[in-house]
């Protein structure tokens, strides 16, 4: 991928992320358009947002390539966290 087109796309990415009022809606739009825009560019297939509930984060999007486990809960105060999938 050139440069110039690169910078276009991450233009129009943070454009997308400028319209939005909702935190979660607006880290999704930003998630779709990394996996979309830069799958090439930047090797993405896929990912995933989690949210920090009291002492877990518990999934609630995925997108593409990411193994989708909505509602799943991992305890933040383990040492390591273990990702399904």
């Amino acid at each position: 991928m050139k440069q110039k087109d690169l910078f276009r796309k991450l233009e129009k990415t943070l454009d997308e992320i400028d319209r939005s009022e909702d935190t979660l809606a607006t880290l999704a739009a930003i998630l779709r358009r990394l996996v979309a825009d830069f799958r090439e560019a930047l090797g993405l297939t896929g990912g995933r947002i989690y949210v920090r509930e009291n002492d877990c984060f518990v999934l609630r999007t995925a997108q593409s390539g990411a193994v989708q486990f909505l509602g799943l809960q991992a305890d933040r105060t383990r040492s390591g966290m273990g990702y399904p999938g």
